[in-house]
């Protein structure tokens, strides 16, 4: 089997195994009381920032990645990240919980 035939397969066996991940966590959201989803809301919002520097350095990465295939600076300018915005996606998911 070439190169490509493989990362092909292993692509497809990921993105499988996520997609049964994602079904298996809806059935289980699904069951979780609004206090629990609440809970993990704001779990989730003070883990970005309690992550920040680790999130921006790999987002620096995934930047530079994209300038070298080429990436539209709009498109760059979407994915990038910084503390504001950081902390604008946690004020949402924070909002979501209240």
């Amino acid at each position: 089997m070439d190169d490509v035939s493989t990362q092909t397969e292993d692509l497809t066996t990921l993105m499988q195994g996520m997609g049964d991940a994602a079904q298996a966590a809806a059935r289980q959201l699904g069951l979780a009381s609004t206090d629990q989803k609440n809970t993990a809301l704001r779990a989730m919002a003070a883990a970005l920032r309690a992550n920040e520097a680790d999130i921006l350095a790999a987002n620096e990465k995934d930047l530079a990645n994209g300038r070298d295939a080429g990436l539209a600076g709009s498109m760059l300018d979407r994915l990038a990240l910084d503390k504001g915005r950081i902390d604008g996606i946690a004020a949402g998911i924070e909002a979501i919980a209240d």
